[in-house]
């Protein structure tokens, strides 16, 4: 992760983090199940990203004090999926960086990097366990900090040939002056290392030590009877942070520094011209019908915004003739949403006196098939970029009779009924309905036998929505930096109550919000409990806490809402001209919420609104 090497660095840019709140301009876009733009977060430091056999992504990132994962059926919306924060660090634990999950042998692990407070010297790599089958819930066990020769950072573990290696950055003066190398070394077990631990790259060329000869986050690709070890080269704070790469024949001793061949130049380096800088610390994930490999790395939207947000980034590769990765050049894009990233599969739901059947020509493998009157098949979790109506294809085989049916219910609503056209029993058909969904992930879909029997293969969703409010409704609105909610203080009902944010509760009373639309076109948002209006307390303050007063239509109670593309958007105060803002760009419950100069893409003032009714 590298937010600085060294003590005296690492706390002036934790106190950069602390208050810098912009990471870029986003244009104003619609939010779409077919393409996308980078940055996919608004904050996206370090990503690791897997894709689980039940279907969902797993993502986790930097948050500096905790571990979150996110859990999503979509790569491109996993900022918008489940998200919980699953540890706290105890006391004498600080720096938490680099998370990874990995799942081994049926059980999770989160590898992270942490300090005792001494800096460098006393940084090391510390694993959590879970036993559970999802990793949002059960119980995480601390198994304490691993058994490294050296201290270090950013680990991570793979599995070759049935043998567990881990890979970190290790520091030491190893080009002269003090950095970090990778370090290779086998496992006994996913928390212990077994060996001689060697180093099997170190800076050597210049573009490895812009700011400090670094080589770190170390990630492994593998493919045409090759192991790559994909890295990052150079501090965190330069813009020429980048990616370099070794690469072994799958059949050579991993340990051996002779078996890897080192490229001389970087493979994926900043791009000016598209507006991407210091592009780093990946990790690689397919599309979930593994037909495209994708790399998702951290970037900053502009230059010398050093070690702050950098969101994340994910875009197609490539391989070359000789079997190599080509990253080609970081973009924005706009990019085709990765392939089947909207599509669920029918085993991945929850049948009920419904049949999971393996059937050659289905899209995962299975199908699911409603063969008496009371099957059924739930679908949870299903994610939408944003609210509306949007196309629900069914891929089905089978349909025993001419007129066979399935009746489709979404989020409990009145069923409707979907026509199945008959076909062979081998083959596959696609049949379409529209269906209302919410943004995010809070979205069910159930499908209950209508005539005849019939095997669904996989649900996919298609289309596109400009963001927008319905004046009169309800929302509860998030922070994503920090995952948290827009709250009134104690759920308070008198004038001049503070608001701040809290941890998302789903719509309580201090968190639900009414969209008022005024005759100007600006917006009164009323917290419905208190009916009392989102006002700016001292609007003469270059902070100005907001709380919430009695609605009389004055500048300090009216907002522009702005789209900001990507599903996000901005409050901006009409008498001060200044937006919502999180206090220090603070990701914690209770930190304050004001205005503040409006600063393009500032992630202290980006908000997601979830409708609630």
């Amino acid at each position: 992760m590298r937010i600085a090497i060294g003590f005296k660095l690492t706390a002036l840019v934790l106190l950069i983090m602390l208050t810098l709140t912009s990471i870029g301009a986003y244009g104003s876009s619609a939010a779409s199940t077919l393409n996308y733009s980078n940055p996919i977060n608004t904050a996206g430091a370090d990503p690791y990203i897997m894709l689980h056999s039940d279907g969902y992504y797993y993502f986790t990132r930097t948050l500096g004090n905790r571990l979150d994962i996110w859990k999503s059926r979509s790569l491109i919306a996993i900022d918008l999926g489940e998200r919980k924060t699953i540890w706290t660090p105890p006391s004498g634990l600080k720096d938490i960086w680099a998370p990874e999950i990995h799942n081994i042998g049926g059980k999770w692990y989160i590898y992270y990097t942490a300090n005792t407070g001494c800096g460098d010297d006393c940084r090391g790599i510390y694993v959590l366990e879970n036993d559970s089958a999802d990793p949002l819930q059960g119980d995480w066990t601390d198994k304490g900090k691993m058994n490294l020769p050296y201290s270090g950072l950013d680990g991570t573990v793979f599995d070759h040939n049935g043998q567990l290696y881990f890979l970190y950055a290790a520091y030491g003066d190893w080009s002269g002056s003090h950095g970090s190398a990778i370090a290779i070394a086998m496992m006994s077990n996913p928390w212990t290392l077994d060996g001689d631990n060697v180093i099997l790259t170190k800076p050597e060329y210049s573009w490895e030590k812009k700011g400090m000869p670094v080589n770190e986050g170390a990630v492994i690709l593998k493919r045409n009877g090759k192991i790559f070890l994909v890295y990052s080269a150079s501090a965190c704070w330069e813009d020429d942070y980048s990616l370099g790469i070794l690469t072994a024949d799958d059949t050579s001793d991993l340990l051996n520094p002779a078996s890897w061949t080192k490229s001389e130049q970087p493979v994926f380096a900043k791009s000016p011209e598209n507006g991407v800088y210091g592009p780093g610390h990946n990790s690689f994930v397919q599309s979930k019908d593994g037909t495209q490999d994708l790399i998702v790395y951290h970037g900053n939207s502009g230059p010398g915004q050093g070690c702050g947000p950098r969101p994340t980034r994910v875009q197609p590769f490539t391989w070359m003739n000789d079997g190599s990765p080509n990253f080609g050049i970081p973009t924005n894009g706009p990019l085709a949403v990765p392939s089947g990233d909207y599509r669920i599969e029918a085993e991945h739901g929850v049948p009920v006196k419904a049949q999971i059947k393996e059937k050659k020509g289905a899209s995962g493998g299975k199908i699911v098939r409603l063969n008496n009157s009371n099957s059924s098949l739930t679908i949870k979790d299903v994610i939408v970029p944003e609210e509306g109506s949007y196309t629900l294809n069914v891929r089905y085989s089978g349909a025993a009779g001419p007129k066979a049916s399935v009746n489709v219910s979404v989020n409990g609503k009145p069923a409707l009924l979907m026509a199945l056209p008959r076909i062979g029993s081998n083959q596959y058909a696609t049949a379409a309905i529209q269906v209302e969904l919410k943004k995010g992930y809070n979205n069910l879909i159930e499908f209950t036998k209508g005539k005849h029997a019939v095997e669904i293969d996989s649900i996919e969703l298609a289309g596109s929505h400009t963001f927008s409010v319905k004046p009169g409704a309800e929302y509860k609105l998030i922070n994503p930096y920090g995952g948290k909610a827009l709250d009134v203080a104690d759920a308070g009902m008198a004038d001049g109550t503070w608001t701040q944010m809290s941890d998302d509760s789903n719509g309580t009373a201090a968190q639900r919000w009414k969209i008022a639309l005024n005759e100007d076109g600006t917006y009164t948002i009323i917290n419905p409990n208190s009916g009392k209006a989102l006002t700016v307390l001292d609007p003469a303050e270059a902070w100005g806490r907001v709380g919430i007063t009695e609605n009389q239509g004055l500048d300090t109670q009216k907002w522009k809402l702005i789209d900001t593309g990507n599903g996000y958007c901005k409050l901006i105060n009409v008498q001060t001209g200044k937006a919502l803002d999180v206090s220090g760009a603070s990701i914690n419950s209770g930190a304050g919420v004001g205005t503040w100069k409006d600063l393009p893409g500032g992630v202290a003032q980006l908000w997601l609104f979830y409708r609630l009714d």
